[in-house]
């Protein structure tokens, strides 16, 4: 999705209240014929955050048009996939076999489910079908966006070869910021605990960082670029091209840029100890922060995955 698009079909944030200053735990969705869903979250006082999630005929589900103080933050937020033995990546929008979307109706929640298919390129006979479990929650405490995901690789199939999927992945996050009408300023930085993606015009901020929970705890990211959306080639390539269409399981870093700006990073799941007998279900993080200035929205960002779903959850 272009930034023009953005900018022109972001719904509008309505439904929310503020009692006595305080922000108010309530929230709306709406459906659309399209298989859009709109989650409208807690308004802090006149900064609500919402996002869309979008299920994709015969696809997956991705969350879309996330917006903040009534102002399109971020286009798209994809998910990919890379198995390194077998050298392939997927997405959780085009290569989906299928998704399971519920919606929350008091919580600004949602939770999808989405299935793919691998199949080995020099033996097609073997595959495996792994899911990804993602819940995204605005949070009642603060201006931010989580969004919380498990991965299940599943069994080989034929039968005969029983035992799952090693753990030999990395999962990569792409996201398009559009705060800026014309222009959006984005760039990778670190607080000394957490790698921190900024991007920002100059009225307003938004922040991202990862965390990966289980079976260890990560804060950074595993390569980064912030490239230029549509470009193809060269030092400014978008995070979408260099990651998912060259598809080598490898980020060409580049830290930052300007205009209609695509980020993207990656994050190692890849563990040592895996036998191939019974594969960890790893769990990660993305935050997304909102603010007023650059610090602001790290701050908020890195607060929400501290915190974690169920924490954010119970706020309501």
């Amino acid at each position: 999705m272009s930034r023009g698009t953005v900018l022109q079909t972001s719904a509008a944030i309505g439904g929310l209240a503020v009692v006595g200053g305080a922000a108010t735990a309530s929230a709306s969705s709406t459906e659309s014929e399209d298989g859009r869903h709109r989650i409208d979250g807690t308004d802090h006082g006149g900064s609500p955050v919402g996002f869309d999630l979008v299920e994709y005929a015969d696809g997956g589900a991705v969350v879309e048009s996330v917006t903040a103080y009534e102002s399109p933050m971020i286009a798209d937020l994809h998910t990919v996939l890379w198995d390194s033995e077998w050298e392939l990546a997927t997405n959780t929008r085009d290569d989906a076999i299928g998704a399971d979307v519920s919606v929350g109706d008091a919580i600004p929640e949602t939770t999808a489910t989405v299935e793919w298919k691998y199949t080995n390129p020099d033996y097609a006979l073997v595959r495996y079908w792994p899911e990804i479990t993602q819940r995204a929650i605005v949070s009642a405490a603060r201006p931010a966006l989580l969004i919380e995901r498990d991965l299940e690789l599943g069994a080989y199939a034929p039968p005969r070869y029983a035992a799952s999927p090693e753990l030999r992945h990395t999962v990569y996050s792409i996201a398009n910021p559009t705060i800026g009408e014309e222009r959006t300023d984005g760039w990778v930085t670190d607080d000394g605990d957490y790698d921190a993606f900024v991007a920002t015009d100059h009225e307003y901020s938004v922040a991202i960082v990862q965390r990966y929970v289980h079976p260890t705890v990560r804060t950074g990211f595993d390569g980064h670029r912030v490239g230029d959306v549509g470009v193809e080639e060269g030092e400014n390539r978008s995070a979408w091209a260099d990651i998912y269409e060259e598809a080598d399981g490898w980020i060409d870093r580049n830290d930052a840029s300007a205009g209609d700006i695509h980020f993207g990073t990656g994050l190692s799941l890849e563990s040592g100890d895996d036998d191939g007998s019974e594969t960890t279900v790893p769990t990660w993080r993305t935050g997304i922060g909102f603010g007023s200035g650059d610090g602001e929205a790290v701050d908020n960002a890195i607060a929400t995955v501290e915190d974690g779903y169920e924490t954010e959850r119970d706020r309501y």
